[in-house]
């Protein structure tokens, strides 16, 4: 399963992820519970997936790198992705994100349904 770390301060009616099925909309439902604000976030980091080829000694993920995890779908990607209005910003991290083939799918997803303004993508640099 991904992690999905939000960002909240955008203002939407929660209403909308009543309706589906999200890795993550529990966290979304008790934060909106919890503050009495109907938010949705601006920006959202995503790890799009849990591989990386480095061991890096700074990175505080890496006890969960590389264990038997299965990563999201497009589709799956997707179903977060209509759930979200307008982002400013997406932050995609990992593990390394350029171990995933369709990383340019999933960029797209995010630009085409939230109209996102920016990406930050952080990597190792071995995939060039």
């Amino acid at each position: 399963m991904a992690t999905i770390i939000i960002s909240f301060s955008y203002s939407v009616c929660y209403n909308k992820i009543m309706r589906i099925d999200i890795p993550g909309k529990g966290l979304l439902l008790d934060y909106a519970a919890r503050f009495k604000k109907p938010y949705l976030p601006t920006q959202l980091i995503f790890f799009v997936t849990a591989k990386c080829n480095f061991q890096c000694p700074s990175c505080f993920y890496w006890r969960n790198l590389n264990l038997q995890q299965e990563e999201l779908s497009l589709d799956e990607i997707h179903k977060i992705s209509a759930s979200l209005n307008n982002l400013s910003r997406l932050l995609i991290s990992g593990g390394e994100p350029f171990l995933r083939k369709d990383l340019a799918e999933i960029c797209h997803i995010f630009y085409q349904q939230n109209h996102i303004k920016g990406i930050d993508l952080p990597t190792n640099g071995s995939q060039y």
